[in-house]
């Protein structure tokens, strides 16, 4: 009697090693479990899948299939969040394999750990990690590996705190972007942003110059008022323009360093244009709003005066509109970038706010409206049904069990 196979059955067999052969050399068992373990990676088996890619990558084989098989055993460790028998499998394919080649392989197990360590935010890890195979990195990574190594390690060094060593990394970086390369371009972005930074944090510590006035004085009246006037314009004239100069000069040289992020190739890393065009527009918005904080006289605010102090603020805003005109231009491009690379963050929001908020006619806020299961409003909350004569369904018989 012939017993009909399942599904079941017909997938096991697909799948089992071909040890049911009596005479099976170590090589094709290998193969075996290499076909095994694609189809098992194919239908969501990830655990088994991985432990089949293990297999053959000891058993050996084909050599281009065996960096395969170890690469995909890694990535599935990492993904399955089993770091011990990743870093392990690391290891072992380090201590048996010597050629350059491999060593390159090695550099990429490296990286790929390092990685998996850092979206923990295990930055002494992740420097543990790199430390380990710095050497076999720098030497046999490729450059898109080296690049993204180095920005790895300055994300670490500034997430401790070591400035110098983070500056000294993401310098690196720079340094090996000698050619476009799509895989690094993140990485140099990242780097570069972190060097805008510095010079954004230098640009608002030039503070604005507060007017303290003379205090008391004995004048009054129209004499009073003179004597005010003089001592703002004053104020204007010397310290006020010198923090012009300044600030001017120095949210010119950050918006310079930002733009190099956009100028990258192959192709601008839109997470980062984002950032970049955020940074500028703010700088360049909060410039003008220190602008117009500038002070005047109390008395142009009496109702006799409005006049006049609608003409200076109106005098105040014709000066600082090729200011403002440049924070629109970055945060257009933040806005831009995120809509055509469907991006959609704080970021991108905060873009989108200053847009509206000072262009109202050419800028609308939109609030996409989604249903969450912790929004649905409650029963109680609805009319209440009524029945086919129009009486109204008491709530007591509505909520009783049926």
């Amino acid at each position: 009697m012939s017993l009909k196979p399942t599904f079941l059955t017909a997938v096991a067999l697909l799948i089992a090693p071909s040890a049911w052969a009596e005479d099976v050399s170590p090589v094709s068992s290998a193969a075996s479990d290499y076909e095994a373990a694609a189809r098992l990676q194919g239908v969501g088996e990830f655990a088994e899948a991985a432990e089949r890619y293990e297999r053959y990558a000891k058993l050996g084989g084909d050599s281009e299939l065996e960096d395969a098989a170890s690469v995909d055993a890694l990535r599935l460790r990492l993904a399955l969040g089993e770091f011990a028998k990743a870093r392990a499998l690391a290891k072992g394919y380090a201590d048996r394999f010597t050629r350059p080649a491999e060593r390159t392989t090695v550099a990429r197990f490296a990286l790929s750990l390092a990685e998996a360590l850092s979206l923990e935010k295990d930055w002494r890890g992740v420097l543990d990690e790199l430390g380990r195979y710095r050497r076999t990195i720098d030497v046999y990574g490729t450059a898109g590996v080296q690049i993204r190594a180095h920005a790895l390690l300055g994300r670490a060094y500034a997430a401790l705190g070591d400035v110098r060593r983070a500056d000294r990394e993401y310098a690196k970086v720079i340094a090996l972007y000698t050619r476009p390369l799509g895989s690094a371009v993140d990485a140099v972005g990242e780097a570069l942003f972190y060097q805008a930074e510095k010079l954004r944090v230098a640009a608002e510590r030039i503070e604005f110059p507060v007017y303290r006035g003379k205090g008391k004085s004995k004048l009054k009246g129209f004499k009073k008022e003179q004597e005010e006037t003089r001592l703002i314009l004053q104020h204007i004239n010397t310290k006020v323009a010198s923090w012009m100069k300044r600030k001017e000069a120095a949210i010119k040289k950050a918006d310079a360093a930002y733009k190099k992020i956009l100028d990258l190739t192959p192709a601008a890393p839109p997470h980062w244009v984002i950032r970049a065009g955020e940074r500028v527009g703010e700088l360049w918005a909060n410039f003008v709003l220190e602008f117009r904080a500038a002070p005047y006289p109390a008395a142009w605010h009496e109702p006799q005066e409005i006049v006049f102090e609608t003409q200076c603020y109106g005098g105040l805003d014709r000066v600082s509109e090729s200011e403002k005109m440049r924070a629109r231009g970055a945060y257009l491009v933040c806005l831009n970038t995120a809509v055509n690379n469907q991006i959609a963050n704080n970021t991108s929001r905060l873009c989108e706010i200053w847009l509206a908020r000072n262009y109202k006619h050419d800028f609308h806020l939109i609030d996409e409206f989604q249903g969450y299961p912790n929004r649905q409003l409650p029963l109680w909350n609805l009319p209440p049904p009524v029945r086919i004569g129009g009486e109204a369904i008491a709530f007591a018989d509505f909520d009783s069990p049926r």
